[in-house]
This record gives C-alpha cells, structure tokens and sequence, in this order.
C-alpha cells in the first residue's frame, strides 16, 4: 500500500483483535449483547491506561450498521460502485464528498443525547427514506448498547453516524468506531469494530454471527502517552 499521508499512521502497525462469533438467537441479541462487549473492554481499557501514563480527551463512540446505511444508498440513488472507488478509511473527508449533495437529507451524526431515542431525532426527510423495522434497529442499538454503556462510562459520548460509508462493502450490519484526542489536542481513530459474513460464507449457514474488533495499541504507545511520561512506556 501506499505511504499514508498523515504521518502518525503506517502501512504497517501493531494491535490489539478480538473475536466474538455464536449462533443468531433472535431479537437482534446476539449483535447487541457483542457490541456491548467490545466497546465495554475497550472503554475500560482506555480508563485503565489514563489512570498510568496515557492521557485520552473527548472520547467519541460512534456507531452505524451497514444494513441502513446500504439502504439509504439505494433509496437515495448512490451508486454502491462510486462508493468503493471514492471513499478510503484514512481519508475522514472522504465519506462527506460523496454524500455532499445529500447533505440536506443525510445529516452527519445522530445523537440520543440524555434520553431514550424514541424518535432516533431523525428529520422527516430522512426517516420517509427508512422503514420501520431499520428504525426500531437503531432504537435497540441506542437503548441497549448506548444506555447501557452511558451509564458505566459517563465520560464518554455515544454517537449514531449514518454519514459512515467507510466499511460499507467490509461490515455486514452493526459496527463502530471509537475516536479520541490525544495531549496535543489531535483528533484519531483508534478503535473499529463490526459483523462480517465470514463464518456465514464458511459454514453456509445465514444463522452464523461474527463480530471482530480491533485498537491500535502502537498508535496509543507513540502519540496518547501523557507528556510528562514521553518515552517512559513500552511499546513491545
């Protein structure tokens, strides 16, 4: 691959996966109850690390499902095809470009902010482009994953993103990022996790679930250590 432009990212680089993988048990529980795992571990993990020699500021968990955003492609007549071709992960403005033009029906970020999203705070022009039964997947993602999470990490702030169109040919549903600012007020993506078909594909059976996850641990060790400790954490 290419040298990233942004120098605090490499081609190659160290971090930490896991895995969550089971059998569909209806209700959407299996996708919720995993999210909320990941996100947890990875909360607390960051907790843990400011408590020593890291310091994270204005902590952003922001999620999305490729099953609505692929829908309001369709509705809103954005070639799938374009997508692939225009948008790269490494380039946050990448997602915006291509969605410019819907900028008045597709707002960037939803937020249930301090109460239950009964509404999902969705315009009018944009919830006529969604059916109900997506509407009511966003609602059980902010009222489990979100709620539960808010209330055990209250520093943090939960985001919905319909604006995502990174991952869009990766994930297949739930998936999300887990963004931060480091000392020197620099703004990354640390965390990025979600459902994919592999086990689906690889065992020919549409009730399968798996869900990866991953953080990059060297990115924390080279750029979110506290100033006052630069150079006193391992890495290895």
């Amino acid at each position: 691959y290419p040298q990233p432009e942004n120098p605090a990212f490499t081609s190659h680089f160290k971090l930490f996966a896991m895995v969550s993988a089971g059998r569909d048990s209806g209700s959407f529980a299996f996708e919720l109850a995993a999210l909320q795992e990941h996100i947890d571990f990875y909360l607390r993990l960051l907790s843990k690390l400011g408590d020593d020699q890291f310091a994270f500021d204005d902590i952003v968990v922001e999620l999305s499902d490729t099953v609505v955003v692929g829908y309001l492609c369709s509705s809103l007549g954005i070639d799938r095809g374009k997508i692939k071709e225009l948008v790269r992960a490494r380039d946050h403005d990448s997602s915006a470009k291509v969605l410019e033009q819907y900028s008045n029906l597709w707002p960037r970020s939803l937020t249930g902010a301090d109460r239950d999203c009964a509404q999902l705070n969705l315009p009018q022009a944009l919830s006529k482009h969604l059916p109900q039964h997506l509407i009511e997947r966003l609602k059980k993602l902010e009222e489990v994953v979100c709620q539960g999470l808010r209330s055990r990490h209250n520093n943090v702030r939960f985001q919905f993103n319909l604006h995502r169109l990174t991952g869009l040919s990766y994930y297949q549903g739930p998936c999300f990022h887990i963004k931060m600012k480091n000392q020197a007020g620099d703004s990354f993506m640390l965390a990025d996790g979600g459902f994919t078909d592999w086990t689906q594909l690889l065992l020919g059976d549409s009730k399968e679930r798996l869900m990866t996850s991953a953080i990059g641990t060297e990115l924390i060790c080279r750029l979110f250590r506290k100033q006052s400790q630069a150079g006193g954490a391992n890495c290895e």
